[in-house]
């Protein structure tokens, strides 16, 4: 196996870890619902920046970046909804839909 082979392992790998820690909002939350789709979600932008990673000649500057411009652009929207009733509203809808 070459370096370059497990380089899509490495990708997924950071994509669940990415997803998972994430995920752990909704479960503080005390919703299996937020939790998954977070987790989905986060997982998504974790491959991303996995990606970025690994073209970007495996420096993290770019990743940083990204995420603080991720950070600063949506986490204001996400604390809001968590401290609100807009997680419990999400729940049901995503309880009523199974």
């Amino acid at each position: 196996m070459q370096a370059g082979d497990i380089v899509p392992l490495q990708i997924i790998a950071s994509a669940l870890v990415f997803g998972v820690a994430h995920a752990l909002w909704g479960l503080i939350k005390g919703s299996v619902h937020v939790a998954l789709t977070t987790a989905v979600a986060t997982g998504i932008i974790g491959a991303a920046l996995a990606v970025v990673y690994a073209v970007g000649d495996r420096s993290l500057a770019p990743c940083i970046a990204a995420h603080f411009l991720i950070d600063a652009v949506v986490q204001p929207g996400l604390v809001l909804s968590a401290v609100s009733d807009e997680w419990d509203r999400a729940d049901a809808v995503g309880k009523n839909a199974v």
